[in-house]
Parts: C-alpha cells; structure tokens; sequence
C-alpha cells in the first residue's frame, strides 16, 4: 500500500477527525484512516470505510435525537430475536434492522416505533405526556383535566407540610373531593384508585417518576419530596384557591395525620372495593 499523494510506503493507521455529509448536514467524527508519515495524506482503506460510515451515521443520530446503531441493536438482543424477526416487528423491511444497525438512519416514524416497542423509560414519559392531551372530564377525573404545571404547584404547596407521598397523596386527594362536593368538579384531574392505604392517584408511580426524572423534584432517603415550582393563585380559580387555603391552613393546624385519617373515613373513598377506580358522584 502507498500514499496516493506521494506514493511513500510509510503509512500508518491513526484515528484522525473525518468529515462526511449525511442529509446536507455534515459531520465531523473521530475514525481510523491511513496517514502517511512522509507528506501527512490521510485515506480511508476498504475495510477502513464501513467504521467511519457506522460512526458518521451515529453522530448524525446523536446529533438529531434518534436511536444510535448499538442501542438498535441492544433494543433487539434484549428481546432475543434476529433482524428479520426484529424488522417483521416493526413491520420494516426485512433488510431494514441490518441497515440501521451498520450505516443507515432510521427515519423519525421507525425510531419512534422502535422506542414505543423497546424502552420502557420513553414508554413511562410519553404516557405523561399525553395524559394532558388525553384527558377526559367524566366521573373518574371529578369532570375536569389534568394538566401537570398545576399538578406541581399544587405539590409544591401541600409537601411544606406532608411530604411523604404517605400523606401528600390523601391531602391532594381531600383537595379535590371538598371542591367536587362544592363546585361539582375537581382541582386536579386525577384518577384515584381506592387502596388499602387509602385513596391514591391511580398514575402515581408514572407521574413521580417522570417528575423524578426530569428534575421537577427530588426525594431524601426518607422518602421526603422537594418540589422545584412555585405556587402561582392565578393558576388557579377563585373556588379552588378557597379550598386550597381551607385544607393548607387546616393541614398547618391539625397536621398530616389528621387528613390521612379523613381521607380513609371519606363516604366516597368507603363506597369502593379495593383497587377500584373512585367514581365522583353526589
């Protein structure tokens, strides 16, 4: 093998900066070429070509929020099947997983499909993220919508004073079921399943995680929740602000025990079997 340029026999491999196109974006990656020690010409060889494809196509995906070839590929070792099996899942091509896992970008909607099929973590978030969208007034959400900036500020104000999910729950609870009987509609949204331990948002492992996750909280070993929002009246209607202020300046005087034990001892939390979802009525 020689230089191409000055056709020097002392060549060596080295990992240099490569640049390439992908989509009219060009990128700049880390890959192996030969570089030649007399006059510095670098190439890339035959077999040197398909490392430095694979790389740019992953920084191109990491660039642009998708699926990198070895998580695709992890993706698909976790569920144990080949690429055709993989790419029949997806309802891809059968030479589609073996693209993707080499040189190819995936385009929007697979790396979507894929995540949807694979990652749970994606799963998790995106059924919060769409509980805003998703949400229906009916008897199981006390005839109003969740949204989640007020979910929050809502938190922010009641974990000053119980919080542990123990008792911020049965607190935000007694929020909505005071203001349902008043105003014949609910502050929060929330679906509540009526456990042993009293009445719980029925999401409330999903909805803690992604807040968790994205840094809207922050829990202590003992299970104490930090909430990182504020609350903002003007979020908030004129009904629920006086029952918001009834229950806080309640809760500051009687303490959280005092709303676990009423939540537990609610007509309408006694009405359900356990595990099943509170249905608001009169």
């Amino acid at each position: 093998m020689i230089c191409l340029s000055c056709e020097s026999e002392n060549l060596s491999k080295k990992r240099v900066k490569c640049e390439g196109t992908i989509k009219d974006d060009k990128i700049e990656v880390i890959s192996e070429k030969m570089v030649c020690d007399d006059c510095g010409e670098s190439f890339l060889t035959e077999d040197q070509m398909p490392m430095f494809r694979k790389a740019l196509a992953d920084a191109y995906r990491e660039k642009n929020g998708l699926l990198t070839s070895d998580k695709i590929k992890s993706f698909r070792k976790l569920l144990g099947v080949n690429q055709i099996e993989f790419a029949r899942m997806l309802g891809a091509g059968d030479s589609s997983v073996k693209r993707w896992e080499t040189n190819r970008v995936q385009d929007k909607v697979y790396d979507l499909i894929i995540r949807s099929r694979c990652d749970p973590a994606y799963i998790s978030d995106n059924i919060v993220k769409n509980m805003e969208d998703l949400a229906v007034k009916d008897e199981y959400t006390g005839y109003s919508k969740f949204r989640l900036s007020r979910y929050l500020q809502l938190l922010a104000r009641i974990v000053k004073y119980a919080s542990s999910p123990l008792y911020f729950f049965k607190v935000l609870y007694m929020l909505d079921e005071t203001h349902f009987f008043k105003y014949g509609a609910t502050i929060t949204g929330l679906k509540y399943a009526a456990l042993d331990y009293g009445p719980v948002p029925d999401d409330y492992r999903r909805i803690n995680d992604y807040i968790l996750k994205h840094g809207y909280a922050s829990v202590t070993k003992n299970h104490k929740f930090s909430i990182k929002a504020d609350f903002n009246r003007s979020e908030f209607a004129d009904s629920e602000n006086e029952v918001i202020d009834q229950i806080i300046s309640s809760l500051k005087e009687k303490g959280e025990e005092f709303w676990y034990e009423k939540s537990h001892k609610s007509k309408l939390y006694q009405r359900f079997y356990p595990y099943e979802l509170i249905k608001f009525s009169r």
